[in-house]
C-alpha cells in the first residue's frame, strides 16, 4: 500500500457553511453520511446517538455512582460542596452497611443518572450540524479512498495546502486575487463535479499550477532573505507568474503563460 493509498481526503463543504461549523463536523467521532444517502437520523429520545449516548451514560453514571466528588468537579464545574456531601454519604453506607451495600447503591445511582443522560442530554452540535447540512458536504463516503475521484480530490487539496501554507499566502501577496473563500469555492466545485462523475481535471491542473508557482516564489523569497539574491527582482517576477496563474484559474482561460 502506497502513502497515497493510505491518505484520505478531508471533508469538503459548501462555501456558505461557516468555518466554525465545518470544524465541528470534521471532528465528529462517527463517519459522515454520503450526500446522496439518507440524512443522519435525529436521536429518538432527543439525546445523543446510540453509541455516543451509551459512552456518555456509562462514564458519567459510573462517576456519579461511585466517585460523586469527581463527577461534580468535572461535570458541574466545581460543585465541591455537593460532591463532598455525596461522597460522605457513599462512604457512610460502606462503613455502616458494608461494601456490598456501597456497590448496590452506587450502581442504582449510576443507572438512574445514565438513563436520564441518555434520554434528556442534548444532541451534540457536531451531529446536529451534520444532519442540518447534509448534502452540502462531501467526504470519503462520496469519494471512497482508492477511487479516481478521491485521488483527484487529494491532488486539489494538496495544492490548496501548498498555497495556504506558503510565505506568499502569509505575506498577503495574493490579497485581492485569492483568499480562503475563493479556495473554498474551487475546492467545493471540484468535489461536486467528482461526486457526480463529471471531474473538472482542468481546474485541478490550474490549481496545481498556482501551487507550483507559489513554491517557486517561496524559494525566491527565502533566497532574498538569506542574501543569495541581492535584489528581489526574481521574487517579483515569480510573484507576477503566481498572479497570472491565479487570474487564469479564476477566468477559465486554458492558456497559462510561462
Amino acid at each position: 500500500m502506497t502513502e497515497q493509498d493510505e491518505r484520505r481526503m478531508r471533508p469538503v463543504f459548501a462555501p456558505e457553511i461557516p468555518e466554525y461549523e465545518r470544524r465541528l463536523i470534521r471532528g465528529m467521532p462517527r463517519p459522515l453520511v454520503a450526500a446522496d444517502g439518507a440524512p443522519p437520523r435525529e436521536p429518538r429520545w432527543g439525546g445523543r446517538a446510540t453509541v455516543e449516548g451509551f459512552g456518555t451514560m456509562f462514564l458519567a453514571g459510573a462517576l456519579f455512582g461511585f466517585l460523586p466528588i469527581m463527577w461534580c468537579c468535572i461535570v458541574t464545574w466545581g460543585s465541591v460542596t455537593f460532591g463532598l456531601l455525596m461522597e460522605a454519604v457513599m462512604i457512610g453506607i460502606w462503613v455502616a452497611f458494608g461494601f456490598t451495600a456501597f456497590v448496590a447503591v452506587g450502581s442504582v445511582m449510576a443507572a438512574f443518572l445514565g438513563i436520564m443522560i441518555f434520554i434528556f442530554f442534548e444532541e451534540g452540535d457536531d451531529a446536529r450540524l451534520a444532519r442540518e447540512h447534509h448534502g452540502r458536504y462531501l467526504s470519503t463516503a462520496d469519494l471512497p479512498p482508492g477511487s479516481p475521484g478521491h485521488e483527484c480530490m487529494l491532488r486539489a487539496q494538496d495544492a490548496i495546502d501548498t498555497i495556504t501554507g506558503s510565505r506568499v499566502w502569509d505575506a498577503e501577496w495574493l490579497a485581492g486575487l485569492m483568499d480562503e473563500e475563493t479556495l473554498a469555492r474551487h475546492e467545493w466545485g471540484i468535489a461536486e463535479g467528482l461526486a457526480v462523475g463529471s471531474p473538472d481535471d482542468l481546474r485541478v491542473q490550474r490549481l496545481e499550477e498556482v501551487a507550483e508557482r507559489v513554491r517557486a516564489a517561496d524559494t525566491a523569497a527565502r533566497d532574498v532573505e538569506s542574501g543569495e539574491l541581492e535584489t528581489d527582482e526574481v521574487l517579483q517576477q515569480r510573484l507576477g507568474a503566481v498572479r497570472t496563474a491565479v487570474t487564469v484559474l479564476a477566468s477559465g482561460d486554458n492558456n497559462v503563460p510561462s
